[in-house]
């Protein structure tokens, strides 16, 4: 009888462990979705206004190629 009650017990420990992880986990990933949300909403307002800044600058590029 004692052991009937000690995987009673234990089963529900372990389904209330394994639902508290998964209510973790669920946060988690909502998350890092609205900071993926958030940074490309940035993205594109930098990309609408105008604030892009280019990689290299044509001339410097061109006169490295003619030494």
């Amino acid at each position: 009888m004692a052991y009937v009650v000690i995987f009673i017990l234990s089963f529900a420990l372990f389904y209330a462990y394994d639902h508290a992880q998964d209510q973790q986990t669920e946060q988690m990933l909502e998350d890092i979705k609205s900071q993926l949300v958030s940074s490309d909403d940035t993205a594109v307002t930098s990309i609408q206004t105008e604030q892009e800044v280019p990689a290299f600058d044509q001339a410097d590029l061109n006169r490295e190629n003619h030494k």
